[in-house]
């Protein structure tokens, strides 16, 4: 309980700072539910957007709460080019890093509202349990304000 609520601190006194909340469900290894803000670096008149987040991974253990802290960087190309408006989709590249494991993906923001990503775990110790295929689904609740994908 005492993680939660620092969790929810910490991302209350950042999401000022933040354009983007996010929810979603994450299979690193086993299931987690995901919580996490993210900044647009890049501008929004850019065909190249660059985004830095950090949020967590909430599950359970041996009826334990396990919250798994994570950072990541995302590139999306042709943010606002002529391919993003006609498809809708973009392709997008990420980097995650946790405190168990290196994670890049490969996947798809659709219409800057839901991700779903894929990709593979690394981890940093040779007998840890976060290794192997990843992928996860996350919704966006909030938009960066000026990027339009349609």
């Amino acid at each position: 309980m005492k993680k939660i609520f620092i969790l929810l601190l910490v991302l209350q006194s950042t999401a000022v700072f933040c354009q983007n909340l996010q929810v979603g469900y994450a299979n690193i290894g086993r299931n987690y539910g995901y919580l996490g803000l993210d900044v647009l670096l890049s501008s929004t008149s850019s065909e190249l957007y660059a985004i830095l987040g950090a949020g967590s991974f909430l599950g359970a253990k041996n009826k334990e709460l396990i919250a798994l802290p994570e950072i990541h960087f995302n590139i999306i190309p042709f943010g606002n080019s002529k391919h993003s408006k006609v498809f809708a989709t973009t392709f997008m590249t990420e980097v995650a890093a946790t405190t168990k494991s290196f994670n890049p993906s490969v996947g798809f923001n659709l219409v800057n509202i839901i991700k779903l990503k894929c990709g593979y775990a690394i981890p940093y110790n040779k007998l840890d349990e976060f290794k192997g295929t990843t992928f996860g689904v996350v919704i966006m609740l909030t938009g960066y304000d000026k990027i339009k994908f349609m």
